[in-house]
């Protein structure tokens, strides 16, 4: 049972994969972030500033709801309670139904305030160096003057007593049963207002403050990703302060994709007669480096069907381990009035020694299509050391 509507949030079934729920989640995720099209364009619509951070509020909010629903989704244990309503005040849920009937006699444990959830976006240097830094970080925190009230002023509704709830008995089948509603009068609040709002919240009860947290981001950081601070959430009257949840974003890179969370691929063109003479290819990795990969054989070798693989130059792991670099390359063709210096160039060809040179070896392109079903792309573009603007995804 889809009680709080957590599976129809992320738009999946209830029987949904866990890679089903985190490929739902990225997708929404990029959907309401802020460098959105869809988002930039409909702030851009806004005719006043009201409008715009109504919006921005708005947009806020979904995200909460859509990491929340992540959090619980993902997690085998959670997920596990949740369908079944095992914990339920984890998740938001009321009192059960037989304490609401039998007038608060079962156990009652206070709700948290739902997590406040925003991106954290990161590039693939902070991918590989991992990431130390202070962040400013907003919350709802209840009005102290009116201790959430938004009225100083008031006095105990007399319909509850000052319970927000009162018994209400019902006929169920030749049964007379008590059950707590909330009282109307009052709006659940228990209190009802006989003077003036709240000059320090002006009567919303809450005010937004900010704090600042130390971010320690680990190498090898995955979009997704979430870094949780408890009590730095919102507050509300009677319940307890939510947490704070960063959720990671990496940034496309102009240079290289990310195939999963750990390998990575770019795209460089090569001139024919130094792929013929098997020259070794100097790549500028995403850390600055410049490395010098050698040249395979190409006896047999199909460039549009199989890419060079570099052992250990692509992220690093949570498990310690490195991924492998892909690149994909692409021949450049000697101008026609160049033909016929390029086959005196190659009819003069002897191979090489080149010991500097990191080792290689061609992989089917199928191979490649494998790694990159296997973990979560971000979908950014590959780009050539040499100003190319193909993609390794088209392969």
């Amino acid at each position: 049972m889809d009680r709080l509507g957590y599976y129809k949030t992320l738009n999946v079934s209830t029987s949904a994969s866990q890679r089903d729920i985190k490929v739902a989640y990225n997708k929404l995720a990029r959907e309401y972030h802020a460098d959105a099209p869809t988002v930039i364009g409909a702030l851009k619509a806004c005719k006043t500033t009201e409008e715009k951070e109504a919006l921005k509020k708005e947009m806020n909010e979904k995200f909460s709801t859509i990491t929340n629903a992540y959090d619980v989704l993902s997690n085998e244990e959670k997920r596990r309670k949740y369908d079944t309503g095992e914990d339920e005040t984890q998740f938001g849920f009321d009192d059960s139904i037989f304490s609401s009937f039998f007038g608060g006699q079962g156990h009652s444990r206070q709700r948290q305030c739902q997590p406040r959830a925003e991106h954290l976006e990161l590039t693939l240097l902070d991918v590989i160096n991992g990431k130390q830094a202070k962040y400013k970080v907003g919350k709802r925190a209840t009005c102290k003057k009116c201790e959430g009230s938004g009225y100083p002023s008031r006095k105990e509704c007399s319909k509850c007593q000052g319970a927000g709830v009162y018994a209400e008995l019902i006929n169920m089948g030749g049964m007379r049963l008590q059950r707590e509603v909330s009282c109307s009068p009052c709006r659940g609040n228990g209190y009802t207002a006989t003077g003036p709002a709240c000059s320090e919240c002006a009567g919303k009860g809450s005010s937004t403050i900010h704090n600042i947290v130390e971010v320690s981001v680990p190498k090898g950081a995955c979009d997704g990703d979430q870094l949780r601070f408890e009590g730095y959430g919102d507050e509300a009257p009677g319940m307890v302060t939510g947490d704070f949840v960063f959720v990671v974003k990496v940034k496309k890179d102009p240079n290289f994709i990310r195939l999963t969370n750990e390998h990575l691929c770019t795209v460089i063109k090569v001139p024919l007669a130094d792929l013929v003479a098997l020259k070794p290819l100097t790549i500028k990795t995403v850390d600055q480096r410049v490395i010098s990969v050698g040249m395979p054989e190409l006896t047999n070798i199909d460039l549009g069907e199989e890419l060079l693989r570099v052992p250990s130059e692509g992220l690093p792991t949570k498990k310690g381990y490195t991924g492998d670099l892909f690149i994909r390359i692409i021949p450049v063709f000697p101008g026609a009035s160049k033909i016929a210096a390029f086959a005196e160039e190659v009819g003069k060809f002897t191979p090489a020694a080149h010991p500097e040179a990191l080792p290689s070896k061609f992989v089917k392109k199928k191979k490649i299509q494998e790694f990159a079903s296997q973990g979560e792309s971000d979908g950014s573009h590959a780009h050539s050391h040499q100003q190319s603007q193909t993609q390794c995804s088209s392969m």
